[in-house]
């Protein structure tokens, strides 16, 4: 009776643990992330997720201060889409714009 109780709860802490893993592996993916042994340089390590104790490595936040700063220093424009300017790879901001600028001659 013993034995059976001990299995019964085994199976129902590894349960337990897998549907917990499994959320934040979604979290994690939900979020642009990817989970890790370890976060790159250019990667915020957010906290433990999925198995073997990896890390959740989400993208760094955008520094819109900066590029925005980047972008006006070559006369560029803040735009969802480049139509008859060059998309100058600044960006994305927060709002998702990319950095346009004319084409140079």
């Amino acid at each position: 009776m013993k034995c059976v109780f001990v299995f019964v709860f085994f199976i129902v802490c590894a349960e337990a643990v897998t549907t917990h893993q499994a959320k934040n592996e979604r979290q994690c993916k939900a979020g642009g992330g990817q989970c890790k042994q370890t976060c790159a340089v250019d990667e915020e390590d957010t906290g433990r997720c999925c198995r073997h104790s990896y890390r959740c490595c989400q993208p760094t936040p955008c520094d819109d201060t900066r590029q925005y700063t980047l972008c006006n220093n070559i006369n560029g424009l803040s735009k969802p889409v480049c139509v008859n300017e060059e998309d100058t790879g600044i960006g994305p901001f927060f709002n998702n714009n990319r950095c346009c600028a004319c084409h140079s001659m």
